[in-house]
């Protein structure tokens, strides 16, 4: 298929100059014939209407030689996405207030040894690959959708800070890696992350950059509940000393004092002990 579409292409190309020589042929012959100008008049007229023609192509883009940035992805309402391979290591078990680390590779690549390239066998086996569909230029996010607004990746479970850039270009040859440092802030029984991945693309005017998501997914996250208790005990600490510790305190303060009303409600012994030497 590759070969029929470059035949066609160089077909297509040959067709244009070829009417492209013949429209400056026949604009030398009547230059030289109707305006009475000598051959060298003509040659050079014909050679600036020909620079203007391909100067006028290149400025309205017409053709895909311009100068500059690439064509963009979105031409007649349509999106040109290319099917690629991602890779994610986000663990399901964690620790409150331990760190964590969230991994997303992608290429452009549908070979795997391109998309695992670096990667040692213990981190290759906590590995999940998907296959989805992308623009040069992708943007990932990882996000708790507790969050008050959308511009912060953390929320009231999770504290997420991201170690790369957001956007990345992404290509054949190599895989571009996306990193986030997570730790968990509760100790629910289950608590969500939200992976997204987005193609960024120009409109048709190569203007401005929109995201359209192309991989979405939930994912749950159990956390354990071994530092929770100490964490909640160290946030209320003053509760636990209004519940806890004054009544223990007052208990036995209440103790002492009647301890101490009863030795002074006992009576003393009075009178004279007998001397031993009288006997």
């Amino acid at each position: 298929m590759d070969y029929l579409n470059f035949g066609l292409v160089f077909l297509a190309v040959s067709v244009v100059i070829a009417v492209i020589y013949l429209v400056l042929r026949g604009v030398d012959i009547a230059v030289s014939r109707y305006l009475h100008f000598n051959k060298y008049l003509s040659f050079m007229f014909t050679v600036l209407l020909a620079g203007l023609i391909v100067d006028i192509f290149l400025v309205s883009g017409q053709f895909s030689c311009s100068k500059g940035a690439p064509p963009p992805l979105v031409s007649d309402g349509l999106i040109q996405l290319m099917k690629s391979k991602m890779a994610s290591n986000i663990p399901d078990t964690m620790e409150v207030d331990k760190p964590y680390f969230a991994t997303v590779r992608i290429t452009r690549s549908l070979n795997d040894s391109v998309l695992l390239k670096g990667l040692d066998s213990s981190d290759r086996e906590n590995l999940k690959i998907d296959t989805l569909s992308i623009s040069p230029v992708v943007k990932v996010t990882l996000f708790d959708p507790t969050g008050e607004n959308s511009t912060s990746l953390s929320g009231d479970n999770f504290i997420i800070k991201a170690i790369n850039s957001e956007e990345q270009t992404v290509d054949s040859r190599t895989s571009r890696e996306w990193k986030w440092r997570i730790v968990p802030q509760k100790g629910e029984d289950k608590s969500e992350l939200d992976l997204r991945v987005s193609a960024v693309v120009l409109n048709q005017y190569g203007k401005e950059s929109q995201d359209i998501p192309v991989f979405n997914k939930y994912i749950f996250v159990k956390t354990t509940i071994s530092k929770t208790i100490w964490k909640f005990f160290k946030k209320n600490w003053e509760f636990f000393a209004a519940a806890i510790i004054i009544p223990l305190f007052l208990y036995g303060r209440n103790k002492f004092l009647k301890l101490r009303a009863k030795k002074k409600a006992t009576p003393k012994p009075v009178g004279f002990r007998p001397n031993s030497d009288n006997q």
